[in-house]
């Protein structure tokens, strides 16, 4: 997913939203106002676009390290969907739900 389109919008959108500000009368409002709110966007759109995705691509892939106990739900759910129609519940592998044997309603049981 692309990151630059809606960042530019979003800065494009709020310098257009606040360009007013240039013609106002008072210079406190130029110098204080639209001044500082031009160097957020500048600084904010830059750490968007330069910033981040270079950072990110210097130390945002990591190997992920998946605990054991994790690694043999996802085996436990990967077996039981692998051609039967039993489901193996990842927290209590011991209760399986076979579909379509039953025509009565489901029972929810609060544990």
């Amino acid at each position: 997913m692309l990151a630059g389109p809606p960042l530019v919008h979003g800065f494009v959108t709020s310098l257009i939203s606040t360009l007013f500000l240039v013609v106002a009368d008072v210079a406190f409002i130029r110098s204080y106002y639209f001044g500082m709110f031009l160097g957020y966007l500048v600084l904010d759109c830059l750490n968007g676009l330069v910033l981040l995705p270079v950072l990110l691509s210097m130390f945002g892939d990591r190997k992920v390290v998946i605990p054991e106990k994790e690694l043999k739900k996802r085996q436990t759910v990967k077996r039981a969907n692998a051609g039967d129609d039993a489901v193996v519940n990842p927290v209590y592998p011991d209760k399986q739900a076979v579909f379509g044997q039953s025509s009565a309603a489901p029972q929810i049981s609060m544990i």
